[in-house]
């Protein structure tokens, strides 16, 4: 991976975490008001912080017959052994 595109998936690790806080405080503040928005807008928080742990910090997505000792290993996702290496390395 270039090192620029590194640095944009740098920044937007950080920003997508941010957007995750302000979403959940948004749906903790409207929540009251409608049930269903509780509900749908709890299941698509989930989704999305799931799926920012699965890119940003542990993988997560794996065939679901070895889902569970799969997941234990802990590994690191593709995407941020990328970054990684991009930081490492120098390109010409």
């Amino acid at each position: 991976m270039p090192r620029g595109i590194a640095a944009v998936y740098r920044v937007l690790r950080i920003l997508d975490a941010i957007l995750l806080g302000v979403c959940l405080l948004a749906l903790i503040w409207v929540a009251p008001l409608r049930a269903g928005v509780l509900v749908l807008g709890g299941a698509v928080w989930l989704f999305a912080a799931a799926e920012y742990v699965n890119y940003f910090h542990v993988r997560l997505a794996y065939p679901w017959r070895r889902w569970f000792p799969s997941v234990r290993r802990w590994r690191a996702p593709r995407l941020l052994l990328d970054i990684r290496e991009a930081e490492t390395r120098r390109f010409a």
